[in-house]
């Protein structure tokens, strides 16, 4: 569950959920799965109107596909069988298992990479960059979080890796229930310098880092997510993404911009019941499936 299950794990409030708890980050309740009843082109878009929403017909038309783009999906890995992803799902890294991140056994990762790049082939929904390359980076297990492991730990090897790839974005749906107002500058630094100093190589390097902004109902955005609020230098490389649902307007579960207003911006998350008005995107295994929060948000972008 997307921002719903958390594991302390015997750490201090700050440092056990900044390095070893959650993750995933759904908002809203229940869940769907099942084929989408579509097919062809236009289907594909109706079945996913999140794509009507940030009028993703008229990049599409004037040929802003993803082509030659390059994005980590930095999650629960991606199910590189899924024929939405033909192709076009790569190795990355993986922090939980002996994979290369092309397994998926949350499906979350599968999920939110397909918002941003499933095929436009004529069935089920296609993303926003149905073109795009995307590359596969598993930091979350199979529940959904860290299963013990810290992001002091793997970032600094999975941004090395990106590097070396020459990767333009890293989309983040994940991060910890603690927002960026409820902890110092220091505390940050002392709990997170080996992360920090990997995130600004990434910027210095001229990646786009893009973020899910929690879905605590907060009026600030999850640490990870707010991170420029501290360390302007991080700024010109980060984008914090706060959901709009099914209606386009707020829904519940979603954190708002606050102090990270700056780099924050609005994007599709599904509505607040996600059975009935979740975004209908891939599930792992080769089916589809709703799911509502700012990590749904974060892929639009």
């Amino acid at each position: 569950m997307c921002m719903a299950r958390y594991v302390q794990q015997g750490f201090s409030i700050f440092s056990g959920f900044l390095l070893f708890s959650l993750s995933a980050c759904i908002g809203g309740g229940g869940g769907g799965g099942g084929q989408a009843p579509f097919g062809g082109a236009g289907r594909e878009y109706a079945a996913q109107p999140g794509l009507q929403q940030v009028s993703a017909a008229a990049a599409l038309g004037a040929g802003y596909s993803g082509r030659n783009i390059r994005i980590g999906v930095v999650d629960s890995g991606i199910d590189g069988r899924h024929s939405e992803f033909s192709g076009r799902v790569h190795a990355g890294g993986d922090w939980q298992s002996a994979s290369d991140g092309r397994i998926d056994l949350h499906g979350h990762g599968t999920h939110v990479a397909a918002i941003l790049g499933a095929a436009k082939d004529g069935v089920g929904m296609h993303g926003v960059a149905p073109k795009s390359q995307l590359y596969a980076y598993r930091i979350l297990n199979q529940y959904g979080n860290f299963g013990g492991r810290s992001g002091e730990a793997m970032i600094p090897g999975l941004v090395s890796d990106a590097r070396r790839k020459n990767l333009h974005i890293l989309n983040n749906s994940w991060g910890s229930r603690i927002e960026i107002n409820d902890i110092s500058r220091g505390e940050i630094e002392t709990t997170l310098p080996r992360e920090l100093a990997a995130w600004q190589s990434a910027v210095n390097s001229g990646m786009v880092m893009v973020w899910a902004a929690g879905n605590q109902r907060d009026n600030q955005v999850s640490v990870r997510a707010g991170l420029p609020y501290y360390f302007s230098s991080l700024r010109r490389g980060w984008l914090t993404v706060v959901s709009s649902g099914a209606s386009g307007t707020e829904p519940v579960y979603t954190n708002r911009c606050g102090l990270a207003a700056n780099w924050c911006i609005t994007a599709p998350g599904g509505g607040d019941d996600q059975t009935s008005n979740g975004i209908w995107a891939a599930d792992t295994g080769g089916g589809y499936v709703r799911r509502s929060g700012t990590c749904m948000s974060a892929p639009h972008i």
